[in-house]
């Protein structure tokens, strides 16, 4: 290595290894902000996983009862939701 081409390196090198630290260092806080955004949607998931397990068990606890309740039958029945045609309840004349 010649004294020019070593006076060239030291005078451009730490521009270089400036401009490396600072890309790296954005890298590695885009990362960490790409993987907080992934933990977070994966967390939302799970909650909505979570609530949407719920409801299953609520529905299927509330159809065990439609077969042993005959109030509840006659509610359904009434507003045909067994049929799957759901209407509006009766109006209530004043």
């Amino acid at each position: 290595m010649t004294e020019n081409n070593f006076q060239a390196a030291v005078k451009f090198g730490g521009i270089a290894l400036g401009l490396s630290v600072v890309c790296n260092i954005y890298l590695v806080l885009r990362n960490r902000e790409v993987y907080r955004d992934q933990v977070r949607s994966e967390l939302r998931f799970q909650q909505m996983m979570l609530q949407e397990q719920a409801m299953e068990g609520v529905a299927r606890e509330f159809v065990a009862l439609t077969t042993k309740d005959a109030k509840i039958a006659e509610i359904l029945q009434r507003y045909q939701i067994i049929g799957g045609a759901a209407q509006p309840p009766p109006q209530v004349q004043p």
